[in-house]
């Protein structure tokens, strides 16, 4: 199961963050499993949040050994998921208090 799924243009997409390296094996039959799901229009990509560069790597390089295409992965940093949220909280704050002061 996929630590999140989100609702988008393209389907629903599982978010999966990777903090923690998993075996190869292990990280090899997850991608597999989402590559079916596209492939079937189960689901209209997977996403990959990743603490670091190699992490992020690893699972581009699986990703694509599987078959998953290029359009069906996405994989963000933490570090920049983390920033927005932070963006999306002062924006988020600032209508809340304009709407209380309407």
């Amino acid at each position: 199961m996929p630590d999140l799924t989100v609702r988008a243009r393209a389907g629903l997409v599982p978010v999966e963050v990777e903090l923690e390296r998993k075996g190869t094996s292990r990280l090899q039959a997850i991608l597999t499993m989402y590559q079916r799901w596209i492939a079937e229009r189960e689901i209209g990509g997977v996403a990959y949040v990743c603490g670091s560069d190699a992490p992020a790597e690893r699972v581009r390089d699986l990703a694509a050994q599987v078959g998953i295409p290029p359009g069906g992965l996405r994989i963000e940093r933490l570090s920049v998921v983390h920033e927005e949220a932070q963006c999306g909280q002062g924006r988020s704050a600032a209508r809340s208090a304009g709407a209380g002061g309407a």
